[in-house]
C-alpha cells in the first residue's frame, strides 16, 4: 500500500531537536545517577516515572495528543516498575524489568496505534523489534539536525566524497605509523607520545551506557514528536496468504494425535492417578516417576499449542468459519491436553512431596496454570470462529495477570514458609536451599532461629548474621533503597544478638540426618 504525504520523513526543526537531544541526554545522565554501579531499588519508579514526566511534557509542547489507551497502560507499567521496589528477588525484578521496558515500547506505539483490541499476535512480538529500529533511525535524523549535518550535506556536494576519504586514509595511515615506528626508535618515541591517551576503562564503559540510554531515549521522543516517521501500519485484521493445510490433512493429523494422547491418558489413569502400589510394581519410586515425565508433559502441550495454532491459522485462510470436524477434532485434543497438564501438575506436586518446594517449582506451577488459560483461550477461539485480536488481546493480559500474581505472592517467602512446614511435619529441610534464597524469604526463615534442633539453630543463625553484614554493607546509595532489603535488614537487627553470638558458625556444622543434601535433589 502506498503511503500518502503525510507519513514523509520531515525531520524536527532545529530548535525541538535541540530539546528533544538536551532532554534526551538529561535522561542518559539521570540514569548514570541511579543505576550505574548500584542495586537496583527505588531508582526504576523513579526513573520510569520521569520517563513519562518527559514524554507527557513533550507530547504537549508537540501538540501531541495521547489517547485513553495509552495512558491506561501506564498502570501495569507502573505497578511493575514500583514492584522492583517492594520485592528484593532478583528473578522477580528481572521479569519486571522486561515488563516495564515492554510496556514503555507498547505505550508509545499505542499513541499512534491506540487500538489495542485489534493488535494479532504478530504486533505483539514484533513490536520491540520495530520500536528500537524506529527509535534508532528517529535519533540519528535528530542528532544529524541538531549537528547541522543534513543541510551543510545540502550545500556541500563534495562532502561524502571527504568523508569516504578520511575513512580510506585512517587505517592506510595507522598501518604506516606502526610500520615507521618499528623501523625507528626516536620516531616511536614521538609516535607513543602523541598516541599515549590514558582513559580510564570504567569511565568509558560508564560514558558508552549513558551515551547508549541517551540515544535511545532520543529515538523515543522523536518518535512521539513525529508521528509523520511512523508510517502507516498494517491494520491487525489483514490475513496473510501462505501455506494451508487442507480439510483431509487435518483430519489425518489431529484424528491419530487424539487416539495417541488417549492411551496416553488411560496409562496416566491406570498408574499416576492410581495409586504408588501400582507404580512401585513398575520397578520405580513414586517420587521417580514423579520427576522423570514433567518437562516432557509440558513439551507435549507447547508442541500441541503450536499445532493447533498453525492448523487453526491454515483453517482460517480456507474459510471465515472453521470447518465442523476440525472445530471438534481440535476440541477434543485440547480437553486431552488439559488433563495432561493436570498429570504434569500431580507430577510436580508428588515430587515437592519428596524433595521439597523451589522457586523454579513455583514458576512451573504458575505457568501449568497459565498454558491451560490458554489452552481455554484457544479453544474458544476454534469453536466460536473468534478472530485472532481476540485471542492475542485475551493471551496479553492474561500475561500480565500472571505476572501481577507473582509480583503479589512474594515467592521466596512463600516457598520458605511451605519448606519450613514440610521440615516440621518431615524434620527434612535442604538449609543450603533456604539460605540461597533472596532476602524476601528472611521474614520467613528467621522463625528458624527457634528450631528445635539446636544444630540448626546456631548454624542458621550464623547465615542470617552474614546476611545481614551484606545488607548493612550495601545500602549505602539511596537509589538502592528497596522495601524487601529494607523489611529483611529490619528483623535482622531485632536478633541482632542471638546473630552476633553465632556468628562463626556455619552450615557445614550441622551433621544431623534430617536434613536433606542439596545433591539428593536432581532438579537443582
Amino acid at each position: 500500500m502506498r503511503k500518502s504525504d503525510s507519513t514523509q520523513k520531515v525531520p524536527l526543526s532545529f530548535k525541538r531537536a535541540l530539546l528533544v537531544a538536551t532532554a534526551s541526554l538529561a535522561l542518559g545522565i539521570l540514569w548514570d545517577i541511579l543505576f550505574y554501579d548500584k542495586l537496583v531499588g527505588i531508582s526504576f519508579p523513579i526513573f520510569i516515572v520521569v520517563g513519562l514526566a518527559t514524554a507527557l511534557v513533550s507530547a504537549r509542547a508537540g501538540r501531541v495528543s495521547i489517547p485513553r489507551p495509552a495512558l491506561l497502560m501506564a498502570i501495569p507499567l507502573l505497578f511493575f516498575s514500583v514492584m522492583i521496589f517492594v520485592r528484593a528477588d532478583g528473578f522477580i525484578a528481572f521479569l519486571d524489568s522486561i515488563a516495564s521496558l515492554y510496556l514503555v515500547l507498547l505505550c508509545l506505539y499505542m499513541v499512534y496505534r491506540p487500538d489495542l483490541h485489534l493488535y494479532v499476535l504478530r504486533d505483539y512480538v514484533a513490536l520491540p523489534f520495530r520500536q528500537v529500529a524506529a527509535y534508532a533511525a528517529h535519533a540519528r535524523s535528530t542528532l544529524a539536525t541538531v549537528a547541522g549535518v543534513r543541510s551543510f550535506v545540502r550545500k556541500h556536494e563534495h562532502f561524502p566524497h571527504i568523508v569516504r576519504g578520511i575513512v580510506i586514509a585512517v587505517p592506510v595511515l595507522l598501518l604506516f605509523i606502526a610500520l615507521f615506528s618499528s623501523a625507528d626508535l626516536v620516531f616511536r618515541h614521538y609516535a607513543a607520545d602523541l598516541f599515549n591517551i590514558h582513559i580510564d576503562g570504567n569511565f568509558l564503559r560508564q560514558a558508552l551506557l549513558c551515551l547508549i540510554v541517551a540515544f535511545m531515549a532520543c529515538g523515543a521522543l522523536t518518535y512521539l514528536l513525529r508521528p509523520s516517521l511512523t508510517g502507516a501500519p498494517a491494520r491487525s485484521g489483514e490475513t496473510s496468504k501462505g501455506f494451508a493445510l487442507g480439510r483431509v490433512e487435518m483430519a489425518i493429523l489431529f484424528g491419530s494425535l487424539n487416539v495417541l494422547f488417549v492411551l496416553f491418558i488411560v496409562v496416566q489413569l491406570a498408574y499416576l492417578f492410581g495409586g504408588e502400589r501400582n507404580v512401585l510394581g513398575q520397578g520405580f519410586t513414586y517420587a521417580e516417576y514423579a520427576r522423570k515425565g514433567f518437562f516432557e508433559l509440558i513439551a507435549v502441550a507447547v508442541v500441541s499449542f503450536l499445532l493447533l495454532w498453525f492448523a487453526e491459522k491454515s483453517s482460517q485462510r480456507l474459510a471465515a468459519r472453521h470447518p465442523r470436524p476440525f472445530q471438534w477434532l481440535s476440541a477434543a485434543l485440547i480437553v486431552q491436553v488439559l488433563v495432561i497438564m493436570v498429570s504434569a501438575f500431580k507430577r510436580l506436586a508428588l515430587y515437592e512431596n519428596a524433595y521439597g518446594f523451589t522457586d523454579l517449582r513455583f514458576y512451573s506451577h504458575v505457568a501449568i496454570i497459565w498454558l491451560a488459560v490458554v489452552f481455554c483461550f484457544l479453544l474458544y477461539k476454534i469453536l466460536r470462529s473468534a478472530p485472532e485480536y481476540t485471542f492475542a488481546r485475551l493471551l496479553f493480559f492474561s500475561a500480565l495477570a500472571a505476572l501481577v500474581f507473582v509480583n503479589v505472592v512474594n515467592v521466596d517467602a512463600f516457598v520458605a514458609r511451605k519448606n519450613i512446614a514440610r521440615y516440621q511435619a518431615t524434620h527434612k529441610l535442604d538449609v543450603q536451599y533456604i539460605q540461597s534464597l533472596s532476602d524476601d524469604a528472611i521474614p520467613a526463615t528467621v522463625q528458624l532461629l527457634h528450631a528445635p534442633d539446636p544444630h540448626l539453630r546456631t548454624a542458621y543463625a550464623g547465615v542470617l548474621y552474614a546476611k545481614q553484614q551484606r545488607l548493612i554493607s550495601k545500602e549505602h546509595a539511596w537509589q538502592s533503597k528497596n522495601l524487601g532489603r529494607e523489611a529483611a535488614l529490619r528483623i535482622l537487627n531485632e536478633q541482632g544478638d542471638v546473630l552476633r553470638q553465632n556468628r562463626d558458625q556455619r552450615l557445614e556444622y550441622i551433621v544431623s540426618p534430617v536434613y536433606t543434601s542439596p545433591a539428593s535433589d536432581p532438579s537443582q
